[in-house]
């Protein structure tokens, strides 16, 4: 038994139908053995791919064949032992029957009405306490599709994780405790399917295909660490980010609200302190602010409002040393500033769009003067709705 030899059992009896288009797109895309067909997402089954006879116009898989291919990685996933011999005593027969009753779960979960089942009712045992707990859906979890966006992205992938209840293979030190190996197991499973169909970078497929036999998502993740979290990187990733911040303006390429921009500006801010896990201090927050926005004729106002309040602080105080307002305080004025401006320039919008619209309505009227004996002719209001030739008789 070998692995290119599954992947052959797979495409000439299991989707035998299939076998010449599969052949061609294996082929292609570069899957020549059973291990490149489980690291391939369900993005990746998506993609284009070319003939021999047809080099120009592209060709995808139907959507259902799609389908079945991801449904083939899933059975696999359920399989307790993972091993080549499953794959060669799964027939036609076998994948249907299991394709029917996963896609009558799936239905049943999603159903607001329940489906009686023969079933006896069962107790919540711990084998089975991870998927009964809670709804969990690899659709739930973003996919990585630059690596520049690989902080975030694990950012997300924590949090959904630890909804769904999966976060400790998460925790590349985390041995399941007694008794509990199995449910680990299972969630070792699901995570290893959300990195296989979420990860499009070349970095995160490398991960994936190295542990496709055993589908370690424990070991998946601690590979993308060390990839993606590795000192060189970090610092590059903070140095880029500072010059960013630095020369960062405010012009007229911003077509958004003043107020999303300073959201996006403070998402910038805690992105650099993500990675330096350590926090901007303030006077340098304040600097690079100011700078960003000076070149903006109304936003640099704000700038101007908080150096006044500092000035009037100092006068009340009777101070010969400025006293400065704390950063908090500093960018509360810059953010009701760039709100009130947002709200005027809504406001300036609609007046202007209700004017076009009564100009437009208004059209037509009082047109045709002079065109009858001695004053107006046909022109005035409702101009053209009635046009029928008048006749004189003698």
């Amino acid at each position: 038994m070998t692995a290119q030899g599954a992947l052959n059992h797979i495409t000439t009896t299991v989707l035998s139908s299939d076998n010449a288009v599969l052949n061609i797109f294996f082929t292609y895309v570069g899957i020549t053995d059973i291990d490149d067909f489980m690291s391939m997402s369900s993005d990746d089954f998506k993609d284009s791919y070319y003939t021999a006879d047809d080099t120009v116009l592209p060709h995808y898989l139907n959507t259902i064949l799609v389908k079945r291919l991801v449904y083939l990685q899933l059975w696999f996933v359920s399989q307790p032992n993972h091993s080549l011999s499953d794959w060669y005593s799964l027939t036609a027969d076998v994948f249907r029957t299991w394709t029917n009753e996963h896609n009558a779960q799936r239905i049943a979960s999603t159903s607001s009405v329940p489906i009686p089942t023969n079933s006896p009712p069962t107790s919540s045992a711990p084998s089975s306490s991870f998927r009964l707990n809670v709804k969990i859906n690899v659709a739930d979890y973003n996919k990585l599709k630059e690596d520049s966006q690989w902080r975030t992205f694990n950012r997300q992938l924590r949090a959904t994780a630890a909804s769904h209840d999966t976060l400790d293979v998460l925790d590349t030190s985390y041995v399941a405790p007694p008794g509990q190996e199995h449910i680990f197991d299972q969630k070792q499973k699901f995570m290893y399917n959300v990195f296989s169909q979420c990860l499009l970078t070349s970095k995160g497929k490398v991960c994936v295909r190295s542990y496709a036999k055993d589908l370690d998502a424990q070991s998946v993740y601690a590979a993308l660490l060390d990839t993606y979290d590795d000192q060189l990187s970090i610092r590059l990733d903070a140095t880029n980010l500072r010059s960013e911040l630095t020369v960062m303006k405010l012009d007229d390429k911003w077509r958004k609200g003043y107020e999303t921009f300073l959201t996006f500006w403070s998402g910038k801010v805690q992105e650099l302190e993500s990675i330096e896990d350590k926090s901007v201090d303030d006077d340098t927050k304040r600097i690079w602010l100011t700078n960003t926005l000076q070149s903006h004729r109304d936003m640099n106002s704000a700038v101007r409002q908080a150096i006044t309040t500092e000035l009037t602080f100092s006068g009340m105080n009777s101070s010969s040393t400025s006293t400065q307002v704390s950063w908090a305080h500093f960018y509360r004025i810059v953010l009701s500033t760039a709100k009130m401006l947002d709200n005027s320039k809504s406001s300036s919008q609609q007046r202007q769009t209700n004017s076009t619209e009564q100009n437009r309505n208004g059209r037509g009227r009082g047109r045709g003067r002079g065109n009858g004996r001695g004053g107006r002719g046909n022109g005035g209001r409702n101009n053209g709705a009635n046009n029928t030739p008048r006749t004189y008789t003698t």
